[in-house]
């Protein structure tokens, strides 16, 4: 069949398709322009162009489907049993095609040449096109807003538990091949012209899994039975979220970011997968910036967190890079310190964060005089335990970070003092998807949906699923 008799089959169903709309509504496109009339007209091209694309995709789908009284799939043959019609999943909604069955008498099974040339197997039915459209929808909600935002956007309208499925299906496909994608999507991108400095961070986000745990909070003051001890049908655990950002310089020689990359892991045991992905984007990355015999500063930059620091102590792909804890991050424990020593909303607790804040960016002594500072205070004032205690946790802050505080000299070179990427990456990344009101999560799944989030709000989505097609096809 010629693509003239696939067009052919097209414009007949889209001309019978509108034809007969006209006859439903004779007037609807000869009345006087309105929006309801608008409306109608828009309603009745979509039809014949829904009608268009389906019997067309059908004429192109029979023209290549194989007839033959015997097929070879990876060296076993296969002979000609019968054909059974199918419904395909595309663009265009549900388009029909009777397909060829092939069946084994020596492995079993069946195979269809047309499912296999789609790249499908099993009991799939949704076409390339269609699972990329549902998979990106996906990334960004639920199973449930994407079929009621495609029933209403769209001529592809699948139901729920059918992106359930295609979200299944294709996300374990891509956690088996996750290293060979990450690789070859590396591969596409370039370092910016304007590339000066390299700040990888990492951070961690809640997640609600859907596995036991002991609930948070105070403890229940009624009565209780023995079986009600606290615990509950779902935790909170840790997923992990890892940033690669290269900056460059605006004309005040300040730090301006160009572009980020993302990766993020559901919770697991010592974050043991996110740590082998975010040494490996480092060893990829570094070995670009040598193939490209570029000067790039390296510089790691995150909060707080000891595991952080602690993991990134004994790492050696990390050793080449500058360390800085967060600008903000410090700032925060700077006030807390501030409201344990003078009280909150002292004048006299403003006045003194206000004179520190300044000078953790001009001097580069003034985190040990910080510290100082708070020890004075705590000899000298006649705290409340609890105000004792707030104000010895921030001390021991500023004892373990303040080699990490490097901020006049961060400054000084141009390079970014706040890990912003990484805080907002948590937060869209993880937070807005994964942590909606009474979403519980299994950790297979979750995976699914953040590794789809990660690329596409890494803008790699189509590197992604070129590599993602490429291997799913090869295997």
């Amino acid at each position: 069949m010629s693509g003239e008799k696939i067009l052919d089959a097209a414009m007949v169903a889209f001309k019978q398709t509108f034809v007969a709309f006209c006859r439903e509504q004779p007037d609807a496109a000869g009345q006087q322009l309105s929006p309801e009339s608008m409306s109608k007209l828009t309603k009745g091209i979509m039809a014949a162009a829904q009608s268009a694309g389906q019997a067309g995709l059908a004429a192109y789908l029979r023209q290549h489907d194989t007839r033959e009284s015997s097929v070879e799939v990876k060296g076993v043959r296969y002979r000609y049993k019968n054909t059974m019609a199918k419904t395909y999943l595309t663009l265009f909604g549900d388009v029909v095609a009777d397909r060829a069955i092939y069946g084994s008498d020596t492995v079993g099974g069946y195979v269809a040449p047309l499912d296999l040339a789609l790249g499908m197997g099993g009991d799939e039915s949704a076409t390339i096109d269609a699972r990329e459209m549902i998979l990106f929808a996906v990334s960004s909600s639920t199973p449930e807003e994407v079929a009621t935002l495609l029933a209403k956007a769209s001529l592809c309208r699948p139901s729920r538990s059918a992106i359930q499925s295609i979200v299944v299906r294709d996300g374990t496909r891509m956690e088996e091949h996750r290293t060979a994608i990450a690789e070859r999507v590396r591969q596409t991108q370039s370092i910016p012209a304007q590339a000066r400095v390299l700040v990888a961070s990492m951070d961690g986000a809640n997640v609600r899994l859907r596995e036991p745990g002991v609930k948070k909070g105070r403890k229940p003051q009624r009565p209780r039975s023995a079986e009600n001890d606290g615990s509950a049908n779902s935790s909170f655990r840790n997923a992990m979220v890892g940033s690669f950002s290269f900056y460059g310089r605006d004309q005040q020689g300040r730090a301006q970011r160009l572009c980020s990359s993302y990766q993020a892991r559901m919770p697991q045991d010592n974050a043991l997968t996110f740590k082998e992905g975010f040494e490996q984007a480092v060893i990829d990355i570094n070995g670009q910036i040598v193939a490209e015999d570029r000067i790039i500063d390296k510089v790691l930059l995150c909060d707080g967190h000891r595991a952080i620091w602690n993991y990134a102590d004994h790492n050696d792909t990390l050793s080449e890079f500058q360390w800085c804890v967060d600008f903000y991050h410090t700032t925060e424990h700077l006030s807390r310190a501030a409201e344990a020593i003078f009280g909150a909303k002292s004048v006299r607790g403003r006045r003194w964060y206000d004179r520190w804040r300044e000078d953790l960016k001009t001097d580069p002594g003034a985190p040990v005089a910080i510290y100082r500072s708070m020890a004075g205070y705590a000899q000298r004032f006649r705290l409340s335990k609890t105000r004792r205690e707030a104000l010895k946790a921030e001390q021991t802050f500023f004892k373990n970070n303040h080699r990490l505080m490097r901020y006049h000299e961060f400054i000084r070179k141009g390079y970014p003092i706040g890990s912003g990427p990484i805080e907002a990456a948590a937060k869209t990344i993880v937070k807005q998807r994964m942590c909606r009101s009474g979403m519980r999560w299994n950790r297979k799944t979750g995976q699914h949906i953040l590794t789809l989030r990660a690329y596409a709000k890494s803008q790699t989505w189509d590197a992604m699923w070129n590599a993602y097609t490429e291997l799913r096809l090869a295997a």
